[in-house]
């Protein structure tokens, strides 16, 4: 391999490398912000361990984040994020150089850990990239259509079914329905005052101890995301109640 592997003692000892690959990539949860935030509410009992792959001249190729848990019997190797993060592994431009750093890391903090629980990694082949055993996989499941806009959606669908449509939205109009973007720092709090009691409302007792449990990491991350442009939270309003 032409990559070099070297341990970090912080976040922000390659923090601006480490936002470039992060908005690269698309990869909020794996940002230097979200990263330090899970850090401060929710890892601080955790062991942490940051890695950095290198290429020859020096440049960024992968960042490997992981932490140890310690169980009442084992202790666990996992991705810095668990919880509330829906994409973990190792940050890199390409798998190739993200598995190497991956095992690299986990090759270098052996002793400090008993089993590897690696969740959340995205697309195919991670096992045998990293000698590792895949034990479940789960569906991401989303839906695409051939359409290009809500309007050529409904040019597909017949008749009837338009003009249903169209009878309801006209009631829906008729009672004060309202559309709203958040757009200032300003309107954030309330906006999400209004998220965090739909969503127990909506759940109940099932309510993501990840989203609902964790409200003050959500919010402070909301605000970081706002400022970065990563953020978007829309209000819709029925007779003036969201």
């Amino acid at each position: 391999t032409e990559l070099r592997l070297e341990p970090l003692d912080a976040v922000d000892e390659a923090r601006a490398e480490w936002a470039a690959l992060a908005v690269a990539a698309e990869r909020p949860f794996a940002s230097p912000e979200w990263c330090e935030l899970w850090l401060r509410h929710i890892g601080a009992d955790v062991a942490v361990h940051l890695f950095a792959a290198r290429r020859r001249d020096g440049t960024l190729a992968a960042v490997a984040p992981l932490v140890v848990t310690r169980g009442r019997h084992v202790r666990k190797a996992r991705f810095l994020g668990f919880g509330p993060s829906n994409e973990l592994g190792p940050l890199a431009p390409d798998p190739d150089s993200g598995a190497w750093a991956l095992r690299e890391a986990l090759t270098a903090t052996r002793a400090a850990w008993d089993v590897f629980l690696g969740e959340h990694l995205p697309g195919n082949g991670w096992a045998g990239r990293i000698g590792a055993t895949l034990v479940e996989r789960k569906p991401d499941p989303f839906v695409r259509g051939s359409w290009e806009s809500w309007d050529d959606y409904l040019a597909s669908r017949s008749s009837n079914f338009r003009q249903e449509l169209r009878r309801k939205e006209r009631r829906l109009d008729e009672r004060g329905l309202a559309f709203r973007e958040v757009r200032e720092a300003s309107e954030l709090g309330a906006a999400l005052d209004v998220l965090f009691e739909l969503h127990r409302a909506r759940w109940g007792d099932e309510a993501s101890r990840w989203f609902a449990g964790r409200e003050a990491f959500q919010r402070e991350f909301a605000k970081v995301a706002l400022e970065r442009g990563w953020l978007r939270v829309s209000l819709m309003e029925l007779e003036g109640r969201a």
